[in-house]
């Protein structure tokens, strides 16, 4: 509230108590709905239609779907979300990126056998032993996989191993997939376009 507060200023005051609430969640939640609101308020229901229909109309909100069943997107959620270059310097990617390929069978699932040869990283950017970019930004204290041509082959057959079953399979249970993607992401940043290629999936779907 106090990060939407800042951002919008005196107008921030002019929405409301239920109209402010609306943005909270759109902005923590990446969404909100009329159900939502009418479990965290006790306004009427067409309190709660017609406050929304308003910051639809005022331009803070975009409508997907219809009537109490739309779902409701902040319009100005990229300008609250962190760009990686703000914290973690200018991306130099190698230009083999994309063209990256990596052994199944070199796979390794012994995380503590980690190591890295820091002669092999970039020099004009910061990364760990393991080659991931870092911020002296208190706020990302975990460091940040933009590359994974920049990872040392160890930790990158160690996430290879964590994704294995998604690679292997075109189709998972959500639940399944859902706990490999917390697994990869787990003590560092990864961004949709590194999740993807770890776990052979297109980035949309």
């Amino acid at each position: 509230m106090e990060l939407l507060a800042r951002h919008l200023g005196k107008d921030f005051a002019l929405l409301g108590y239920l109209g402010q609430i609306a943005l909270g969640i759109a902005l923590n939640e990446k969404t909100v709905s009329h159900d939502r609101l009418t479990s965290l308020c006790t306004e009427h229901a067409s309190d709660i239609s017609k406050t929304l229909n308003r910051l639809v109309e005022q331009g803070y909100l975009i409508r997907t779907g219809q009537s109490r069943g739309a779902s409701y997107h902040l319009t100005m959620l990229d300008d609250f979300l962190p760009k990686p270059d703000e914290f973690f310097g200018p991306n130099t990617r190698s230009s083999n990126s994309n063209t990256l390929s990596l052994d199944p069978n070199t796979l390794s699932s012994n995380s503590n056998t980690l190591s890295s040869d820091p002669n092999t990283r970039s020099s004009d950017i910061q990364r760990d032993e393991f080659g991931r970019r870092i911020s002296n930004y208190t706020i990302h204290r975990c460091p940040f996989i933009d590359n994974l041509s920049e990872i040392d082959s160890l930790l990158i057959n160690n996430l290879k191993a964590i994704a294995k079953p998604a690679m292997e399979k075109a189709k998972l249970p959500s639940s399944e997939l859902e706990t490999i993607i917390f697994e990869l992401c787990k003590n560092h940043y990864v961004p949709l376009s590194v999740l993807a290629e770890l776990l052979n999936r297109n980035p949309d779907s």
